[in-house]
């Protein structure tokens, strides 16, 4: 009777056995250790921070293309930093294996990681030095800016950064070196960088959070302007769904 009371019956999918408590233990690991703190704390400075410094100068104007820019450049390393271990250390490791041993599916371990990075990203990385940088440019700077075009510029520049976490998130399942997580990140970063003005914008999910060729279309949103393609938002949008899906796919063909 006493193991009865303490036990409670968990009637998910098949599919999705053991996501709930996957989900629920990480989430306190967020404040447990300085990871995503650490992240928090280097976007933020290297985002509003340097930003402050051109009000210093008098560059007001450009405030929100500053903004739009850093953000767009520096939560991209941090989610590939921060995404090295999430699934290569955890097999290197012989976590995953462990937990696997369980009754925890394949698909509910990988759905787990995808929704707790991205909530510990969209606070840390996103959220909160987005609250700080609108302050910065309608409290320091002056600019008259929408709150809500703030927001939406804001859905962009996380819809940017998550396609650079659910990336992640497939190549950890197909190599076992954490280095290939920075490789392949920022390899393909650096080639969107490079065929700016080669390639059309509207091909291009660099173009949410970088100028192509004269403003993003997170700067659009927010000063108000309109967005002159959302081709990008779809296939940053569709990229997202299909590298999950692979995760789930290649993560099933592992063997522990």
């Amino acid at each position: 009777m006493a193991t009865n009371e303490v036990l409670t019956r968990v009637n998910d999918p098949e599919w999705l056995r053991g996501f709930d408590n996957l989900v629920k233990s990480d989430i306190p690991s967020w404040f447990r250790t300085m990871k995503w703190w650490a992240q928090f704390l280097w976007v933020f400075f290297m985002t509003n921070v340097i930003i402050s410094f051109t009000f210093i100068g008098g560059e007001f104007d450009i405030a929100v293309m500053l903004f739009t820019v850093f953000q767009g450049l520096y939560p991209v390393f941090g989610i590939l930093i921060a995404m090295q271990g999430t699934m290569i250390g955890e097999k290197n490791s012989g976590t995953a294996a462990w937990v696997l041993s369980k009754p925890v599916s394949r698909t509910g371990f990988i759905l787990a990681k995808f929704v707790n990075n991205t909530l510990a990203s969209t606070l840390f990385i996103i959220i909160l030095p987005g609250i700080i940088g609108y302050l910065e440019i309608t409290l320091m700077a002056g600019l008259e800016i929408s709150f809500f075009g703030f927001i939406l510029g804001n859905c962009l520049l996380w819809l940017h950064m998550m396609f650079f976490l659910t990336m992640s998130l497939l190549v950890g399942t197909i190599f076992n070196n954490r280095r290939a997580v920075l490789i392949v990140g920022i390899t393909f970063f650096v080639i969107e960088m490079l065929l700016q003005g080669m390639v059309p914008a509207d091909l291009m999910v660099s173009t949410l959070a970088f100028p192509s060729p004269n403003i993003s279309l997170a700067e659009a949103l927010i000063t108000g302007q309109s967005v002159f393609s959302i081709w990008p938002i779809l296939i940053a949008i569709v990229s997202c769904v299909v590298f999950v899906i692979l995760a789930i796919w290649r993560f099933k063909q592992e063997e522990f």
